[in-house]
């Protein structure tokens, strides 16, 4: 049958000195643990504050790219007329991922970001050429 705790003689208990190392041993892990585990959530944190900024920032540049009286979004039609594009086309380049869009439940809508950085580059890239 097995005993329940340990047993020793009495020899084998710890003087005072041994005790208070221990305990002093024992209080020095418990800081340092304590320490670790509040630099994780310190760093968890700042990650977090970090990508709410990040979004934020995005955020406020869309807000400023568009101009106070104009939707931040394009329908597909809307798209497709500033565009030059067929609706049948824009749907496909949509599809194709050369649209970024945006899909609530069966809408579709197109950031204007993305419709003014694309006409953009198409400028620029054609006055490169010339």
């Amino acid at each position: 049958m097995i005993e329940s705790g340990i047993r020793g003689n009495k020899n084998d208990r710890l003087t005072e000195g041994e005790m208070r190392r221990l305990e002093d041993a024992l209080a020095t892990l418990t800081r340092m643990i304590t320490r670790s585990v509040l630099r994780g959530r310190l760093r968890f944190a700042r990650s977090q504050d970090k990508e709410q900024n990040d979004s934020a920032v995005c955020f406020d540049r869309i807000r400023a790219a568009a101009k106070p009286d104009e939707p931040l979004t394009l329908s597909v039609q809307a798209a497709a007329r500033t565009l030059g594009l067929s609706r049948a086309s824009t749907y496909a380049a949509i599809r194709a991922g050369q649209i970024p869009s945006i899909r609530f439940g069966k809408r579709i809508v197109i950031p204007r970001v993305a419709v003014d950085t694309m006409l953009s580059q198409a400028d620029s890239c054609k006055s490169n050429r010339v």
